[in-house]
């Protein structure tokens, strides 16, 4: 790099094909299939040609041994690496002064909730089901440690995305077990 100052995330290689595993074959925008051994065999199969960005290894996408990034994050210590970095580059003024753990996992999961709703009018009339996808999302949010494994999804009180996507929300912000 020619100019100014560079850094790079990285994440633990498990937890990344864990979360590509949640985010591209799980929930709707991606379906594929529901089985994690499924996907490894797909990765293990696909290695190293083929690889979709969202799992190739981080050296393949941007290599630090050949980059001299002025730092490099970990995805587990995001908040204070980021605050590392900002503080580094003279950017200690953005540094959010408010914020927790559980009103960002809220906000991710509004977030995936509203989008993965909104795929209804993408997809073709009658091949969306409200149901199925509530219950990939909750999945989905039960893997991620949003919601406790051992709470069932609340079918019953579940009319409309818009009901879903309230009680979702309200939900979380009580049972969070895990951020």
């Amino acid at each position: 790099m020619a100019e100014g100052q560079s850094f790079m995330f990285t994440r633990e290689p498990y937890s990344r094909l864990w979360s590509a595993y949640i985010d591209k074959f799980l929930l709707p925008d991606f379906w594929r299939t529901d089985a994690h051994a499924e996907f490894l065999q797909y990765i293990v199969a696909s290695y190293p040609r083929n690889l979709n960005e969202h799992w190739q290894p981080v050296y393949k996408i941007c290599d630090p041994c050949l980059v001299a990034y002025d730092v490099i994050g970990k995805q587990g210590t995001l908040a204070n690496d980021s605050h590392y970095i900002l503080q580094k580059f003279g950017l200690g003024y953005l540094i959010p002064t408010s914020g927790s753990k559980s009103l960002r996992a809220t906000n991710e999961m509004t977030m995936l909730v509203k989008y993965n709703f909104d795929l209804e009018h993408a997809i073709h009339k009658g091949c969306f089901d409200k149901e199925y996808v509530a219950m990939r999302l909750w999945k989905a949010f039960q893997y991620n440690g949003y919601i406790h494994r051992s709470i069932d999804i609340p079918f019953k009180k579940m009319k409309s995305s818009n009901i879903f996507w309230n009680m979702l929300c309200g939900h979380c912000n009580t049972n969070m077990t895990k951020i």
